[in-house]
């Protein structure tokens, strides 16, 4: 059979999408059609699913490690993203810590905390991250800061120096005296 449009002859049979169809489907592609499938269900081997992460801050009053000599370390940033294990219900958060230091090479500690809406901890860790002066960047080990099976999960994470009592109260005085509270 055959058609004129506009002056080109077109030929078409009844079989022409059959044919076209048929030769893109050869035996290994009917292999591929059916192993695609089951090798997508194998890559879902991940118990993990993403979340909204609560709130993080650094901590006002430990956002300062005083180094003596003048010298200090500071957090200037944190960020975190956040997945929930869906078989023990456990909040998992990754959080990168942002800073500067004005010494050398040190070791620095810092706290990762998360508190529920009345400002009671719920999870609490610490490590010691290492800088070199300068800006710094450190990613800190996962933190597990709250379970949605056990009812934990807070609505903010708080990150900052540990502190002796003599290095906060230098702080609380500077940061008074920065809002003019003196």
């Amino acid at each position: 059979m055959q058609t004129d449009i506009g002056g080109l002859h077109l030929r078409h049979g009844a079989h022409g999408f059959n044919r076209l169809f048929m030769s893109f489907l050869q035996p290994r592609h009917l292999l591929i059609l059916v192993l695609v499938p089951l090798l997508a269900a194998c890559g879902v081997g991940s118990n993990l699913g993403n979340v909204s992460c609560p709130s993080v801050r650094v901590l006002t009053l430990a956002e300062r490690l005083p180094l003596g000599d003048n010298k200090a370390a500071r957090l200037t940033a944190v960020s975190m993203s956040c997945e929930k294990n869906r078989n023990s219900g456990a909040l998992l958060a990754e959080v990168e810590l942002f800073g500067t230091s004005s010494q050398g090479e040190i070791s620095l500690p810092v706290f990762v905390a998360s508190l529920a809406s009345n400002g009671d901890i719920v999870q609490r860790s610490q490590h010691t991250i290492t800088s070199t002066g300068g800006g710094f960047s450190v990613e800190l080990p996962s933190f597990e800061y709250g379970n949605s099976q056990q009812g934990q999960t807070p609505n903010r994470v708080v990150v900052g120096f540990v502190l002796s009592e003599d290095q906060q109260s230098d702080n609380r005085a500077a940061w008074r005296k920065a809002m003019g509270l003196n």
